[in-house]
Formats: structure tokens, C-alpha cells, sequence
């Protein structure tokens, strides 16, 4: 839903402004990054399955099983390539080379981001403890 479509790099901005430590701001980002497209992939497996004549919802759970297992092998082929070439792109950079970051935009937190944070937790830990 709503997470998904939050550009990748206002994810960074939004860890860096709660003082997270940038390798950890950036492993979140990429993992919120990943999920849609992987959910993509996934769906696009599932259709070329489909076109292929094959309905995962009428078949036997054990041939179910297996039409998953070959859904899953294009997804994880992908992301084990998407994570090659992210690893090379954060080698080229130089991730890690320097103890201080720039950034291109700085998002500081105003005393209202504070107050609303502390309030959706709040409601947050209120529903959990009501339910």
C-alpha cells in the first residue's frame, strides 16, 4: 500500500531525521524498496503460468506445492541479480569509506513531527493493549 509508493530516498531522509545509523536506515530502505518489485515478479510468474493453462487453484495441493516452487525460483533469481548489481553500484561509491555522509536534501524533525509520532505510537500501544 502506502509504504511502497514513498520514494526510496525519502525513506533514507526519514531514518537519518530519527538518528538511525545510515547503514541501517539503508538496509530498511532497500528491503521496503525490493518488496513491491519482488511482488511484481511473483505476479508475473504467476500470469505466465496462467498462460500456460495452468489454474493454481484447481489443482491438487501437492501439484500446488510444486507450480509454487517454480513461481519461486524466477523471484529468487531476480533478487539474488538485483542484489549483485546493488552491491557492485555500493562498492563503486564507496559505501562505508568515509564516517560522515552528505545528503542532497537534509530533513530535520519540527516539534509538530515530534508530537505526531509520539501520538500515532501512543494510539499505536493503546490499540495493542485494548485488543
Amino acid at each position: 500500500g502506502m509504504l511502497f509508493d514513498i520514494p526510496y530516498y525519502d525513506y533514507l531522509l526519514a531514518f537519518r531525521a530519527w538518528k538511525f545509523p545510515y547503514e541501517i536506515s539503508f538496509l530498511v530502505a532497500t528491503v521496503i524498496h525490493f518488496i513491491p518489485i519482488f511482488g511484481r515478479q511473483f505476479q508475473r510468474s504467476r500470469e505466465a503460468l496462467f498462460l500456460r493453462g495452468i489454474e493454481l487453484g484447481k489443482l491438487p495441493i501437492i501439484k500446488r506445492f510444486k507450480a509454487y516452487t517454480s513461481l519461486l525460483f524466477p523471484v529468487v533469481a531476480r533478487a539474488i541479480s538485483e542484489v549483485r548489481y546493488r552491491a557492485i553500484s555500493l562498492e563503486l561509491r564507496a559505501f562505508r569509506l568515509y564516517p560522515t555522509r552528505t545528503y542532497l536534501y537534509l530533513q530535520k524533525l519540527n516539534w509538530y513531527d515530534w508530537i505526531v509520532q509520539v501520538g500515532v505510537v501512543g494510539i499505536f500501544v493503546f490499540c495493542i493493549l485494548l485488543f
